[in-house]
């Protein structure tokens, strides 16, 4: 029988693949990892969830609903920090139709001062506005699947798809880290003008 020494060099084996080549291909595969997660940190996953468990799917799904909330908040923090403003003004109540009989969207503060500048009614306002587009025409369930009131092109290959969403992903998570810090600076650390970065 021919031995399969006699195609090595010198008698001596192949060496066998790495523990590293299979840790990465591991990693690469993992949700959250690689191209799909930050450059350089390791895979957060606790309860080793993978993905197609059904509780990842749903926490996927609200990693994405809160980063869009998150990067929709810091531009709206950007836009009136540097005095942008919508045309109008605000309803003095609730009651329908709206009148707006109210103070103008230009007297109201930027940064977070809005907070206390705006009265609960408003807030009701806003919150019921998000929740309606959520939960209805931007109702999405499934985040490998577009929202149906998306209005730009869905990209046809699934790989191309999965790539736009981990941008959005980690641009989310971008924008709830920095939202969270610009929260810190100005409750915490007692600064007052965007950026926050001195009192």
């Amino acid at each position: 029988a021919v031995s399969v020494d006699a195609f090595t060099l010198g008698g001596v084996k192949p060496v066998a693949r790495s523990a590293r080549s299979d840790m990465k291909m591991s990693l690469d595969d993992a949700p959250g990892a690689g191209p799909a997660g930050f450059p350089g940190f390791p895979v957060f996953n606790p309860f080793k969830l993978s993905e197609d468990d059904e509780k990842f799917k749903e926490y996927r799904l609200k990693e994405l609903k809160n980063g869009r909330l998150a990067m929709i908040g810091f531009l709206g923090l950007l836009f009136t920090a540097y005095g942008v403003r919508f045309p109008g003004n605000l309803n003095s109540n609730f009651v329908l139709p709206f009148k707006q009989d109210g103070p103008t969207f230009a007297s109201l503060p930027g940064d977070f001062d809005l907070f206390s500048a705006l009265n609960p009614l408003g807030w009701l306002q806003v919150i019921f506005f998000v929740a309606l587009m959520d939960q209805g025409y931007y109702k999405q369930t499934d985040p490998d699947e577009c929202a149906p009131g998306i209005l730009y092109g869905k990209p046809e290959d699934p790989e191309v798809y999965a790539e736009y969403r981990d941008k959005e992903l980690n641009n989310g998570r971008l924008a709830m880290v920095g939202t969270l810090a610009l929260l810190a600076q100005h409750f915490i650390g007692g600064s007052k003008s965007f950026p926050y970065l001195e009192k």
